[in-house]
């Protein structure tokens, strides 16, 4: 009889598929095979590098990584107001 470990790790996604981090899945009790329970909105894969300045994004199958300046303070060159990057994207696509 092949014995499976009680537990595997899945990463966890948000709705838009963006990583937030690594969850549990738990062996399925009720099946005999090595069939775990996936968390809702997790997949089964490594998780992704770690890389400053980007979120990685599960896109067709792999690790897409995007970049990520939210809470960066940019100055407007017409007239000098500050204004906070809220969204994912390079640089003139968060400000748009």
């Amino acid at each position: 009889m092949t014995e499976y470990a009680q537990t595997k790790p899945v990463c966890q996604l948000d709705a838009d598929e963006y990583f937030v981090g690594v969850a549990t899945a738990d062996l399925d009790p009720l099946e005999n095979n090595g069939t775990y329970l996936i968390p809702r909105l997790c997949i089964e894969t490594e998780a992704p590098e770690l890389k400053p300045g980007f979120v990685a994004k599960w896109v067709n199958g792999e690790w897409e990584y995007i970049e990520d300046h939210r809470g960066v303070v940019v100055y407007s060159i017409e007239d000098g107001r500050a204004i906070e990057i809220h969204r994912l994207g390079s640089f003139l696509t968060a400000l748009h």
